[in-house]
């Protein structure tokens, strides 16, 4: 007689996985908020272009980097997973970043971060980043990647002439960034941005674009954008990156899964007998009930992958569906479109 074993699925630590690629400048401000708290995960290493297999064997259509796992809710979008991040506690893991804000402070920093994190995302910071990528980088001359990011972006990706036509432009809309630092928050000689002990959730917000810009060789012109032009911006740059490596340092690296394994253990999480509390706003202007089919999607980029689910929560902040296989989907509702399955802008059934 003949027996057979099922291999045990990995622990992922924390129940935290992280799905990512490592270029991703949005990917890399969630691994630098987890290092810097000494928060242990994770990852399960996905492709920069589509398909990702492991997304979509949990059924996921939505198609931006990166999206982060605890046990069987995903959360979407960064801006998302930072603020759910900064309300757990984990064990071994440093406090929250916000916590080393004055208490008396905090209303106002917490509004300095969302602003910084506007500025950032929504007033085409990063977008002006993205522009200024050095023409020679592989991915810029694959035919692949660039279908993909024309379908990302819902637009022609553009000549490599017209690209370097409009990078002057974007040159002195970044240098606008380091100025407005150097000048302002910067200006009197502090370590970090709110004058805190170590960085906070303003520094997060702020670091990410420029560091993934500078870790390309010849992106800036350094007879505009240096450490001569801008010596307090990029000692407070300098400073993030050493405690980031020296924290990296100190934790294990990330456990990483297979695509397969990765989906696995998030529907190992699912429990057939435990049905999330329904929580949606009756107040909210959609006039959404709860148990609705709905289509959610971002507004600017990435529009085509539009997650449907069974509407779990919607408030000011989040919207929540249920997927059938019972996994949940947490988005923002800042920058995301929520309307009836079937329904698109009243357009008629899709």
């Amino acid at each position: 007689m003949s027996t057979s074993t099922t291999t045990p699925l990995p622990k992922a630590p924390n129940s935290i996985i992280l799905f990512h690629y490592h270029f991703s400048p949005y990917a890399r401000r969630i691994v630098h908020y987890l290092t810097l708290r000494h928060i242990p995960y994770a990852q399960c290493l996905v492709t920069p272009i589509m398909p990702r297999p492991s997304l979509a064997a949990l059924t996921l259509s939505y198609r931006r980097i990166p999206v982060l796992a605890i046990e069987s809710t995903i959360y979407i979008d960064t801006r998302l997973i930072l603020r759910v991040l900064e309300t757990m506690d984990f064990p071994d893991a440093l406090p929250p970043l916000s916590s080393r804000v004055p208490p008396q402070m905090k209303d106002d920093y917490a509004a300095m971060q969302i602003l910084l994190s506007r500025w950032v995302v929504d007033a085409g910071v990063f977008m002006r980043a993205v522009s200024l990528m050095p023409a020679d980088l592989p991915n810029l001359s694959d035919p692949r990647f660039i279908k993909d990011r024309e379908e990302f972006a819902g637009r022609p990706w553009g000549s490599r002439e017209a690209r370097e036509r409009g990078k002057p432009e974007s040159v002195v809309a970044i240098g606008d960034v380091f100025g407005v630092l150097e000048g302002t928050l910067l200006r009197d000689g502090r370590e970090w941005l709110f004058k805190t002990e170590g960085p906070s959730m303003g520094d997060i917000e702020a670091f990410w674009p420029l560091d993934w810009l500078l870790s390309m060789p010849s992106a800036l012109p350094e007879t505009y954008i240096s450490a001569t032009t801008h010596p307090k911006t990029f000692a407070w740059i300098h400073r993030f990156r050493t405690l980031f490596a020296a924290s990296k340092k100190s934790l294990p690296k990330p456990l990483t899964l297979s695509d397969a394994d990765a989906p696995a253990v998030i529907l190992s999480h699912v429990s057939s007998t435990s049905v999330p509390e329904a929580k949606v706003d009756p107040t909210d202007p959609l006039g959404l009930k709860a148990g609705e089919e709905v289509l959610v999607w971002p507004i600017d980029t990435g529009a085509s992958g539009r997650e449907r689910g069974a509407l779990v929560r919607l408030g000011p902040g989040e919207v929540v569906v249920r997927k059938g296989n019972g996994v949940l989907v947490a988005f923002p509702r800042w920058g995301f479109r929520v309307v009836r399955a079937g329904k698109v802008e009243g357009k008629g059934k899709l």
